[in-house]
C-alpha cells in the first residue's frame, strides 16, 4: 500500500512484469490528480466558487430572460406539469411548451469556464478539462426539458403517420404522471449536480462534510431516476418495477430490487448518485439506439423499430430486455451496487473505432497495452492486433475517457469514466463481465459509510468475486 494525497491506493495489479489493466490505469491516473494538496484545494475552490455564484443567480433573472428568475421559471414548470397531469389533458398542446422552458442556468452552468480554467499541459490537464465537461455533460442530460423534449420527439417519431401530432398515446400517460410525481425532489438533485465537481475534490477526511445520500434514500431514489430516465428513453416503452420479474417479458423491463437491510448506508450523494444514474441511462439509451437502427434502410420513418413505435401500431415487442438494478448487503461494512441485463451487452467490436479515437485525441489515456493494439490494428491493420489482450481487460476500456458504450461509438465516452473516478474516492471495488445468459453484468462492491478502510472493500470484493453467485441477483 502506498499514500497518495488523501486516498490510500492499493494496486490493482501488482509484479512488475504485469501490464496494468484499464481499471488500474485508470486509477493510477486519478490518484496523480490527488498528488499535490496545493493543486486539489485550487480545483476545490473553483468548483466550490462557480456553485456558489450559480445559486445566487438563479434568484434574478438571465440575460435570456429579464422577465423571470431560474427559481421562477422552475417553479412555473413544476406547476403547470402538475396541473397537466391533474387535469388529464396529455394533448401535446398542453404540454409540448414545457420543453421549451429555460432551464439553461443549470444545464449550461459555469462548467465550460471552470473546463478553460483548469486546462493544462499532459495528460492531468486534459483529464482535468474533461472532468469539468463531464460534470456539465451528466447535468444536461437528466434536466427536466431536455427529458421532455426527448419524449416529445420520440412520441411525434414513433406515432406518425398513424396519429396527429397533437395526440399523446394512451400507453405513455403514466410516464409522465410518474416524472410529475417526483418533480420537486428530481428538480433538487438535478440543481445540485453542479456539487460533483466539489466532492470529487473534497478529501476523504472532509466527506462527512458534503451532501449524503443513506440507505433508506436509495430506494425511491433509484426509482425516482428510473422514471425520469424512462420517459427520456420513452422509445425504447421501458416498464419500470420494484416488483421480482418472472416469467416472459411483454416489454422492455426495469427492475429495481434495494435489499431492506441497507439502513446504515450513508455515503455521499455526489459519489455514489453518478454510478447510479449512469447505471441506469446507459442500458436505456443503448437499447432505444439499437432499437431505432432497426430499420435504419426506411427513410420514411428509420422510428419505426422502436418499442413505442411497435405498440402503437399493435404489434408484439421482439425480444424484450430486462435490465436489473440490484443493492445487497455483503458483510457489516459492506455492500453491493449490481447492474445487469440479458440483452446484447458490450460488443468487442464495436469498442475499436472508439478506442482508436481515445488513443488519437487522449494519448496517454488508454492503458498502455491496449494502446499498442490499437496503433498495430490501426495503423498496421494487424487483424491480430488484440489477440493478447485478455477478454476482461477488453471489457473493462468501456471506462477510459473517450470511449463510449453507445451503439457505433455514438456518445461523448464521459459517463461510465467520471462515475468510475467518483467511486475511486470511496475505494470502491468494480468489476464487469457478461451474463451466462448474455448481456452485461457489473459489480460495485462500496463501503457502508466513511469510516471502512479501503482494504477491507478490497478484501470482501476479492473474497465475493472468488466464487460469485450472481444468479442469485442478475437480469435473466
Amino acid at each position: 500500500m502506498t499514500a497518495v494525497g488523501q486516498v490510500a491506493y492499493y494496486p490493482a495489479k501488482s509484479g512488475r512484469r504485469m501490464p496494468l489493466s484499464p481499471l488500474a490505469h485508470i486509477e493510477t491516473q486519478f490518484l496523480q490528480l490527488f498528488s499535490s494538496a496545493k493543486r486539489v484545494a485550487k480545483y476545490r475552490q473553483a468548483y466550490a466558487e462557480s456553485v456558489v455564484a450559480t445559486r445566487e443567480a438563479m434568484e434574478h433573472p438571465s440575460a435570456f430572460n429579464r422577465e423571470k428568475s431560474f427559481l421562477e421559471m422552475k417553479e412555473a414548470f413544476i406547476r403547470e406539469l402538475e396541473e397537466i397531469v391533474s387535469a388529464g389533458d396529455f394533448s401535446s398542446d398542453s404540454w409540448e411548451s414545457l420543453a421549451c422552458a429555460d432551464l439553461s442556468m443549470v444545464s449550461d452552468g459555469p462548467y465550460w469556464e471552470i473546463a478553460d480554467q483548469m486546462m493544462g499541459q499532459g495528460v492531468e490537464g486534459k483529464i482535468l478539462w474533461q472532468l469539468a465537461y463531464y460534470v456539465g455533460h451528466e447535468v444536461s442530460h437528466i434536466s427536466p426539458r431536455a427529458i421532455l423534449a426527448e419524449a416529445s420527439n420520440k412520441i411525434s417519431m414513433s406515432s406518425w403517420p398513424l396519429a396527429p401530432a397533437s395526440t399523446m398515446p394512451e400507453c405513455v400517460e403514466n410516464h409522465f404522471r410518474r416524472f410529475a410525481g417526483t418533480l420537486r425532489p428530481y428538480f433538487e438533485y438535478f440543481e445540485r449536480q453542479m456539487e460533483i465537481g466539489e466532492t470529487f475534490f473534497t478529501p476523504r477526511s472532509e466527506l462527512s462534510a458534503c451532501r449524503q445520500i443513506t440507505g433508506d434514500q436509495l430506494k425511491p431514489f433509484c426509482k425516482m431516476i428510473a422514471d425520469a430516465l424512462a420517459l427520456r428513453f420513452l422509445g425504447g416503452y421501458f416498464k419500470v418495477t420494484d416488483e421480482p420479474v418472472v416469467g416472459p417479458l411483454e416489454q422492455n423491463t426495469l427492475e429495481i430490487s434495494i435489499g431492506s437491510d441497507l439502513l446504515d448506508v450513508q455515503l455521499p450523494l455526489f459519489v455514489v448518485a453518478p454510478k447510479i444514474v449512469g447505471g441506469l441511462k446507459n442500458p436505456l439509451r443503448i437499447v432505444e439506439t439499437r432499437e431505432a437502427g432497426l430499420f435504419a434502410h426506411d427513410k420514411t420513418n428509420p422510428f419505426r423499430g422502436l418499442s413505442l413505435a411497435r405498440k402503437e401500431r399493435g404489434l408484439p415487442i421482439e425480444n424484450p430486455v430486462h435490465i436489473k438494478i440490484a443493492a445487497r448487503r455483503l458483510t457489516a461494512q459492506t455492500w453491493e451496487l449490481q447492474f445487469s441485463d440479458n440483452g446484447r451487452g458490450i460488443i468487442v467490436e464495436e469498442l475499436l473505432q472508439p478506442l482508436a479515437d481515445a488513443c488519437a485525441h487522449m494519448p496517454g489515456a488508454v492503458s498502455p497495452a491496449i494502446e499498442h493494439a490499437v496503433r498495430r490494428w490501426r495503423v498496421n491493420k494487424d487483424p491480430f492486433a488484440f489477440n493478447a489482450i485478455p477478454l476482461g481487460d477488453l471489457l473493462e476500456a468501456v471506462y477510459h475517457l473517450g470511449v463510449s458504450t453507445g451503439t457505433g461509438g455514438k456518445g461523448s465516452g464521459l459517463g461510465l469514466w467520471g462515475s468510475l473516478l467518483m467511486l475511486f474516492k470511496l475505494g470502491a471495488q468494480l468489476k464487469i463481465g457478461i451474463n451466462p445468459g448474455g448481456g452485461f453484468y457489473e459489480s460495485v462492491v462500496l463501503p457502508v459509510n466513511l469510516s471502512v478502510a479501503h482494504r477491507e472493500v478490497k478484501r470482501t470484493a476479492a473474497a465475493l468475486w472468488k466464487n460469485y453467485p450472481a444468479s442469485t441477483s442478475s437480469a435473466a
